[in-house]
């Protein structure tokens, strides 16, 4: 499913993206990430080697003093928190931008890689090294102590922590995770050091829910199947081993690349990957109905939300842009069904199918293709282009008492389809303007016609 989003008893296309902000000077946005205030939320971009306040006309933050616009960051005790393994770490009031003020024996302070919490301390991945650093209980600043996890493990470098109930968790480089109890200041202890394939990179986890989600080389791996031993089992892993095989591929022609991130927005964990320098795709999973499908078009790289709106910059351009409205920068979304082959006569039986129907429901324009693949041969899309919904201007009558806003109305209408062979699939491409695409099903037309020989 490309650029649909499955739901109860229907699929739904995705939003579009919208221009939000254009940062003057920058070429790319390399990270993004919301400080949630007492006050008020501000949304920040790293671009052009500075920090911005992008809630509404881009405003620097800083000067162009930052090497790279790629920042590993969190929130704290009304302080966010930024380190890149290059840069001097900075602090976010949610008004200025400082220094950190951290520090540490033997530690170069640049050198910090990612930042997490957990419970009620500050840790810290360094780059290249097993060893981590903690801060003080509730510190947003002072002197790191470093944890030697490095005695631990069996190689590699940390890549990323994570709490987990009341575990801390250590992700390495080489797919080792282990797994501590207690608070380093009192009561640490080893619980369990586990296996699974390696992590895409540095800052590989998600929190969905209270769940922690890692991003490896072989798909997204949640921490509890991890710690059942069913990292490499790909069938014991229910839903989250369906797109496996695809993300195996994804991650074979693009793994070295910068950008492959996450983000949980609206219940749809979203997984991005930078397939080359200015491409990107999003595999999406949607918590409510356990099932995927995949994004192209966007071309985020960086995410963040801000008010309950997904923001993105991407990797090709100075703009910030907004998950919202019909379209694609004006440009209609593509979206394509592929159903699975089913065989409507016995099994030994051949059928001809000859018309096929789209059910949607649409506020705007749609366009639709529609034709089938049999005998479990995928094939181009070629059929011609049909229309689905008449021109609406969306659900405006409602909140506004306006009697000019109008939905689509959808057209139900048969479409010549050329298919002869045991087992069907149905495939349906959408090409939508609309602010709103739902499809529900396809109706197809077939009779038996005689037994294989």
């Amino acid at each position: 499913i490309r650029n649909m989003i499955a739901e109860t008893g229907r699929l739904r296309i995705r939003k579009g993206k919208d221009a939000h902000q254009n940062i003057t000077g920058a070429t790319s946005v390399g990270s993004m990430f919301t400080h949630e205030g007492v006050s008020a939320n501000v949304m920040v971009a790293a671009a052009d080697g500075e920090l911005w306040n992008v809630n509404g006309a881009p405003s620097a933050l800083t000067a162009a003093t930052y090497t790279l616009d790629t920042w590993s960051t969190v929130q704290f005790n009304d302080t966010t928190i930024g380190v890149n393994g290059t840069d001097t770490p900075w602090a976010f009031n949610g008004t200025t931008v400082g220094a950190s003020g951290f520090s540490g024996s033997g530690l170069t302070i640049a050198n910090l890689r990612t930042v997490q919490v957990v419970g009620i301390r500050l840790w810290f991945t360094e780059e290249g090294s097993a060893d981590v650093w903690y801060g003080a209980v509730n510190a947003v600043t002072g002197v790191l102590t470093k944890f030697q996890l490095s005695q631990e493990t069996k190689g590699g470098y940390c890549v990323g922590i994570y709490a987990f109930g009341s575990y801390t968790v250590f992700v390495m480089s080489t797919g080792e995770i282990v797994t501590y109890q207690g608070d380093p200041g009192l009561d640490f202890s080893l619980v369990k050091s586990l296996r699974a394939p390696k992590p895409v990179g540095y800052d590989p986890g998600l929190d969905v829910a209270g769940d922690l989600i890692i991003m490896t080389a072989s798909g997204p791996l949640p921490f509890e199947a991890i710690a059942a031993g069913l990292a490499f089992d790909t069938t014991a892993l229910q839903s989250w081993g369906k797109i496996a095989p695809s993300w195996v591929e994804d991650f074979a022609s693009s793994g070295a690349n910068a950008g492959w991130n996450a983000v949980f927005f609206a219940g749809l964990v979203i997984l991005n990957i930078q397939v080359d320098a200015t491409t990107s795709k999003q595999w999406v999973f949607n918590t409510r109905t356990k099932a995927w499908s995949y994004f192209d078009g966007l071309d985020g790289y960086a995410f963040t939300e801000l008010n309950g709106v997904l923001y993105f910059g991407d990797k090709a351009s100075n703009t910030i842009w907004s998950y919202a409205g019909g379209t694609d920068d004006d440009e209609a979304i593509i979206a394509t069904i592929r159903g699975g082959f089913t065989s409507p006569f016995a099994s030994a039986v051949n059928g001809q199918y000859t018309l096929a129907r789209m059910n949607v429901a649409a506020t705007g324009t749609v366009t639709g293709q529609i034709q089938v693949d049999v005998d479990y041969q995928e094939g181009g899309i070629t059929a011609p282009e049909v229309p689905l919904s008449s021109s609406g201007s969306g659900p405006w009558g409602e909140p506004w008492g306006s009697p000019w806003g109008t939905n689509g109305a959808p057209i139900l209408r048969w479409s010549s389809v050329k298919g002869f062979g045991r087992a069907v699939a149905t495939v349906l491409q959408f090409h939508s303007r609309a602010d709103d695409l739902q499809y529900f099903a396809c109706d197809l037309i077939a009779a038996p016609a005689g037994v294989m020989g």
